[in-house]
């Protein structure tokens, strides 16, 4: 609850050219790796896209089945190939935050007929994946170290 209602207020003043990070992809990210868990990283998806759809009113349930998917599928991924070295998770990061940005905008646009698709992609796609990945790192020690705690 935390995270979604910081997106949604105090990350709206930290944007690097109008585009701020998505602090939820990350933490379902970091929840699959960690857990390596489809089952628990879905439902982490679910529960963070529901608050952040509730909290910002866009598109309801559009962020809510897209991280829920983003967590199956990185729970999958985490528990078969992958390791939980730094450059696996940037990569995973890197991907994942691609992906929904791309599959967020195109379904608004497709859907809803809002917004200009190339747009997105070259200044709020291609942006917002860079950002969410390089801060991933920090976010990933604290998660990873309140995770701990409660295992």
């Amino acid at each position: 609850m935390g995270l979604a209602a910081l997106q949604s207020t105090l990350l709206n003043h930290v944007r690097i050219f109008g585009v701020s990070p998505n602090l939820l992809v990350i933490f379902v990210v970091c929840v699959a790796i960690l857990s390596g868990s489809p089952v628990e990283s879905a439902i982490v998806g679910f529960i963070a896209g529901f608050l952040f759809d509730f909290m910002t009113g866009h598109s309801v349930g559009v962020s809510m089945l897209l991280l829920m998917y983003a967590g199956v599928l990185n729970g999958l991924i985490f528990k078969r190939i992958l390791t939980r070295k730094y450059f696996g998770i940037l990569a995973t990061v890197f991907i994942t935050s691609f992906a929904f940005y791309f599959l967020y905008y195109s379904m608004t646009f497709l859907i809803w007929g809002q917004g200009n698709l190339i747009y997105a992609l070259t200044r709020v796609i291609v942006i917002g994946t860079v950002y969410n990945t390089v801060i991933c790192v920090p976010i990933y020690a604290l998660v990873k170290r309140r995770y701990r705690q409660n295992v």
